[in-house]
């Protein structure tokens, strides 16, 4: 029986896997051990499989309708034919070819890559003209996309986009060795990912990341660390074994395939571009931290460095647009240094221009770019300073107050509902203004020629580079010609030794390009001087003051030295040559300068792809790739920056807020059943920025796939084809692509295997931006809006998160779950299958870090989830993120800014901690009565207790029912963005009766909206798990019944106690007490009767006894 590889992808089932490959559930679990849940599986798993045809499809006749569970249909594999070597025009091969006897050449080019002009013998001329129109026809525009890159391959230049697999090139037992590990340990390289993932394939849960308070459960969690403790040394230490066997074959692996012109390096081919552009970001931070680290700044010096900004931007897009008369300087950095400005902000300015030389605008580039007549883009600009400035200065004043709080109560003090009000006012304002800026800037960016990528927060740029096996010697060449119309034409060294073969003995680099890197000797240039050709470097004398070419001067040059050139000849013909020339040659010292053109192969193969255009320093739009098999809404388009090499992917908005329907996720609640979640409606836009191959790739992607990696997430667009190439008269094997569904003949040559994975490796140079948009579910309890907005419509769209979050390892989907909430570095994570947003045929799934503007309604959403499922634990939450939610809750309950203390937790260690320890500890009684009592808005505060959860409801009836003690409540307000001091004293009896009212309160709010909505089994539940977890954890003992009936008894002996009774308060707080009991009664109806209650007085006439359970669970 013949065995293949499978990598697992979304959507994918066993079922689904065994009727592709013509086997049975039964066999699959047979063949891979160690899946211990035929229900579960994961993506990126190796699973071995029968290497049989796949059954034919059925007829489509009478197509199903799309359900939300659909999986993603398989991607179509690339079928390419053998491979050709280009046959040797001539055989005889000389050691140095001779110049013609007269100086005289048919023609001139200007090579990019080589940096040189080239006098060309007529043989030569003709070559590089026939394969310039040979490479045109085989990659036509107009042709599909699948046709272009059989065009390409055909000449030589797919290749590079391929990686085959590093035991291609192993041979004998240390082949199969090697398909071992690619097969069963695919991710051996990183040992700590290699036991994240093996853990997930046994089953065993991760270890919580978030401390617990709880003794019994960190008792647990030691008691489990404790047994795992052998296991995971020993499968460790095996996995550590086979990494340092792995290493041995990967090195031995990466030698032969180094000797077949491949080279295995960290992105160097692939994202150079997007590596410097992120150095370039972080020279960019650090000088706007020295900038603002002294807050607000002067006027004078706002308006200085605002018009120095406005000068630069001026200047360097004068110069990208290339006006017809070359009116500006070139020599930016001289101009740059005699403008007058304080020094220390032309280290700012400087890098900020430098940031957009890399095709990506930051907010006071994009800012300045704004239209709306002379001086708005300053007026702009300073505006994001002063509000960047202030909105800083209310973090800096937001922990400062929590800290002195922490100094001054020792944490022996409630916090006041009020303690950040003031500064979410302030914070409001400042976020409502920076918003509006926002907008502005990406008005501005989408209309930018080339369009720039707006990076509005580019602290989150964060690129990596890939480490990734591909071939090293690109042979694609960009050149100009005078006869042509075109700015630049293209080649391939295998189209031109397919064509003629150069009288020049074969060196290292004639195959093709000897490297990726410009710097390099090229083989091309061996083929020109091969042919005849002369060289004349691109740096003389024909430059005028200003920087720009000049064709006459260099035609001056050529004639003194007494070469002719025929095309040149004709005047009108020079100077249109020239104009096209003033946009590819630059002095050297403007090259260093500013990035005008990228003459890289990566960025050449762009320019090549895209439409033949008039000019070079444009943009040209073409249309974007889709998401695969999405049938949501997806128009994407490409703007492309020809002189860079760069690719913009915008207006990307996925669905659109008008087209969005509700998001109905599937989990399994208490009672086994498959439940169905309202998640109200979702709307992600974004924008991606591509460098280099990656830039290539999306020219050439019919699909793209949105989604994450196994263990890291964000977003990332991954536009990964798979390929074969079909078998010639070599020698042939049976393999399968990462992405095949069935195996193919494929070709193995020089030990190489021809099937490879098609754009591996390139989402590493692709830089997605945006936010995701939630309309939540109608009924929520915060229905509030921000402050300064009033509420004119129905819907109103909250920014949920940005998609450029950067978050570590993280749980991911259950198996029977489409939705899940998690915590990462005290961030909620908020996972959802791909298929609900972007439609059923998406594959993977988005996970999104939630902001703090988004956090009330997510919790109210989580909370009418959990009141459904009974109050039992609900599967998709996990237990570090509900352990959160309960403690914000409490805040929420007694009216502190939920929003704002989670963002404190962001940035302030222990902050959630500490606020709760202060809450619930003893004697705290009658300040959070009095928040309840006295809080404005009791509307609000009653929808938060009627869906409180009940770990967070009894901590709080747990401190209400604490002995009551004097105090004196210090109420914050914030009038005008400051706050103001409110005093007021209770005593002991006043302190007893106000715990009681608000204890009376909070039981007839749950009560009667159970009454008035028909949910009393519901609320029943929901208080009987609070009275459980009366503790300052809101955890659940061992016995819960008998918890039950303990806390019961005394919050009715609590109650009991006839406070206030003077006077004609009297009768009014007798009613209250009497409300209490019935309330309590109708709450408590299905379990009292399981609690028997032995009550006696002692001296001091206190109602005291004991309470015992006696129904059944225990």
């Amino acid at each position: 029986m013949e065995l293949i590889n499978y990598v697992v992808r979304s959507g994918d089932t066993l079922t689904k896997i065994a009727t592709q490959h013509g086997s049975t559930v039964a066999e699959l679990l047979e063949l891979n051990s160690f899946i211990v849940n035929a229900d579960h599986i994961e993506v990126g798993w190796n699973l071995s499989v029968t290497a049989r045809t796949s059954p034919a499809p059925t007829s489509a006749s009478s197509p199903a309708p799309a359900q939300a569970d659909t999986p993603a249909t398989e991607p179509a594999v690339l079928r390419l034919p053998p491979l050709q070597h280009a046959k040797e025009a001539l055989n005889t091969l000389f050691e140095k070819a001779s110049h013609p006897c007269k100086p005289r050449f048919a023609n001139i080019i200007y090579a990019t890559q080589e940096q040189s002009f080239w006098l060309l013998p007529k043989e030569a001329d003709d070559a590089l003209s026939e394969s310039a129109h040979i490479l045109e026809q085989q990659v036509a525009p107009s042709k599909s996309k699948e046709e272009r890159k059989k065009g390409l391959d055909a000449c030589g230049l797919l290749d590079y986009f391929m990686e085959p697999n590093l035991s291609s090139f192993l041979e004998g037992q240390e082949k199969e060795r090697m398909q071992f590990f690619e097969r069963e340990h695919p991710d051996i390289e990183d040992l700590n990912l290699a036991i994240q993932l093996q853990d997930r394939a046994l089953g065993i849960e991760p270890r919580p990341t978030e401390p617990t308070n709880d003794r019994a459960e960190a008792s647990r969690r030691a008691d489990e660390d404790i047994k795992r403790i052998p296991d995971g040394m020993a499968r460790r230490h095996k996995l550590r074994v086979l990494q340092r066997e792995w290493e041995k074959l990967r090195d031995i692996a990466v030698k032969k395939a180094k000797e077949q012109n491949y080279t295995y390096q960290d992105g160097a081919l692939f994202t150079p571009e997007a590596l410097e552009a992120k150095k370039r970001v972080d020279h960019y931070l650090k000088t706007r931290d020295e900038v603002l680290k002294y807050g607000e700044l002067p006027t004078y010096e706002q308006d200085e460095l605002a018009k120095l900004l406005e000068q630069q931007q001026q200047r360097y897009r004068e110069i990208q647009e290339f006006t017809q008369h070359y009116g500006p300087s070139l020599k930016y950095q001289e101009v740059f240094t005699q403008l007058t400005a304080l020094t220390a902000y032309k280290t700012y300015i400087d890098a900020i221009i430098k940031v957009a030389d890399y095709g990506l605008a930051v907010p006071e580039f994009a800012l300045i770019m704004a239209s709306g007549g002379a001086g708005s883009g300053v007026q702009r600009f300073k505006q994001y300073q002063e509000h960047l400035a202030r909105q800083q200065t209310v973090e800096d004043e937001m922990r400062e107050k929590y800290a002195d709080w922490v100094k001054s109560t020792g944490q022996n003090m409630l916090p006041p509902a009020g303690l950040l009000a003031a500064e979410r006012e302030a914070w409001d304002a400042e976020q409502m203004a920076l918003q509006q800026l926002y907008a502005e800037a990406q008005q501005a960016v989408a209309s930018s020629k080339p369009r720039r990528h707006l990076l509005w927060n580019p602290e989150q740029f964060k690129p990596r580079p890939v480490e990734r096996l591909v071939k090293s010697d690109f042979p694609l060449h960009e050149v100009s010609w005078p006869d042509s119309p075109k700015p630049l034409g293209h080649t391939s060294m295998m189209v031109l030794n397919g064509l003629t073969k150069p009288n020049i003995k074969k060196s290292a680099s004639f195959a093709g390009n000897s490297s990726a890197q410009p710097g390099s000797r090229s083989a091309f240039s061996d083929w020109l001087k091969g042919m005849g050709a002369f060289e004349i470097k691109d740096q003389g004398d024909w430059f005028d003051n200003n920087g720009w070419f000049e064709v006459e001067r260099f035609y001056e040059y050529l004639t003194k030295l007494g070469w002719q050139v025929d095309s040149l000849k004709n005047a009108a013909t020079r100077k249109q040559w020239g104009d096209r020339l003033c946009e590819v040659v630059f002095l050297d010292s403007v090259r260093r300068s500013i990035r005008l053109l990228d003459r890289t192969p990566q960025a050449q193969l762009v320019r090549f792809l895209s439409a033949p255009p008039e000019r070079i320093q444009t943009s040209t739009e073409a249309s974007g790739p889709t998401l695969r098999d999405a049938t949501a809404s997806f128009e994407t388009t490409l703007d492309i920056d020809l002189a860079r090499g760069e690719v913009e992917l915008f207006n990307i908005e996925l669905p659109k807020a008008k087209e969005a329907q509700p998001v109905l996720a599937k989990y399994v609640d208490y009672q086994e059943k498959v439940a169905i979640l309202d998640l109200g409606r979702f709307s992600a836009c974004f924008n991606a920025r591509a460098w280099g191959f990656a830039g290539a790739s999306l020219q050439l992607a019919a699909n793209l796939d949105l989604s994450p990696s196994r263990l890291r997430y964000g977003s990332s667009l991954d536009p990964i084809e798979p390929a074969s190439r079909t078998a010639n008269t070599a020698s042939t094997a049976r393999t399968e692509d990462l992405g095949q569904a069935t195996s193919a003949p494929v070709q193995l040559e020089d030990a190489a295997s021809a099937s490879f994975k098609l754009f591996a490796g390139v989402q590493a140079g692709i830089e997605v931006t945006g936010q995701l948009n939630w309309l939540p579910p109608k009924g929520l309890v915060s229905t509030r809006l921000p402050t300064g907005q009033t509420k004119n419509t129905e819907e109103k769209w909250l920014n949920l998160a940005h998609l450029t979050a950067e978050i570590s390892a993280a749980i991911g989907l259950g198996v029977d779950s489409e939705v899940s909430l998690s915590l990462d570095k005290g961030r909620f994570i908020l996972r959802l299958k791909a298929s609900l947003i972007a439609g059923p045929g998406a594959s993977g799934s988005f996970a999104f870090a939630v902001g703090y503007e988004a956090i009330g309604e997510l919790m109210d959403v989580m909370r009418r989830e959990l009141r459904k499922n009974m109050y039992h634990q609900l599967k998709w939450v996990d237990g570090s993120a509900f352990e959160l939610l309960s403690k914000l809750n409490v805040f929420g309950a007694v009216g502190m800014d939920v929003g704002m203390i989670y963002t404190l937790s962001l940035t302030t260690a222990d902050a959630v901690a500490n606020l709760y320890e202060a809450l619930t500890a003893g004697g705290k009684g009658g300040p959070v009565a009095h928040s309840i009592i006295s809080y404005e808005n009791q509307d609000e505060l009653e929808r938060w207790f009627v869906e409180a959860l009940p770990e967070a409801l009894g901590p709080m009836l747990m401190t209400l029912i604490s002995p009551a003690e004097a105090f004196v409540i210090k109420a914050s307000d914030a009038v005008d963005g400051t706050s103001r001091e409110n005093v007021k004293t209770y005593s002991k009896t006043e302190c007893w009766h106000l715990q009681q009212q608000a204890i009376e309160r909070i039981l007839g709010w749950i009560v009667r909206n159970a009454q008035n909505n028909g949910t009393l089994p519901n609320a029943q539940r929901q208080f009987e798990e609070a009275c459980t977890r009366m503790n300052r954890f809101g955890s659940k003992p061992p016995k819960p019944g008998q918890a039950y009936c303990e806390n019961r008894m005394n919050m009715d002996h609590f109650m009991a106690a006839k406070v206030m009774n003077i006077g004609q308060d009297a009768n009014r707080n007798e009613r209250m007490r009497a409300r209490y009991l019935t309330h309590a009664s109708a709450l408590g109806q299905l379990k009292d009767g399981f609690c028997q209650e032995t009550n006696h007085y002692g001296i001091t006439y206190m109602p005291g006894g004991h309470a015992t359970y006696n129904g059944p669970g225990e």
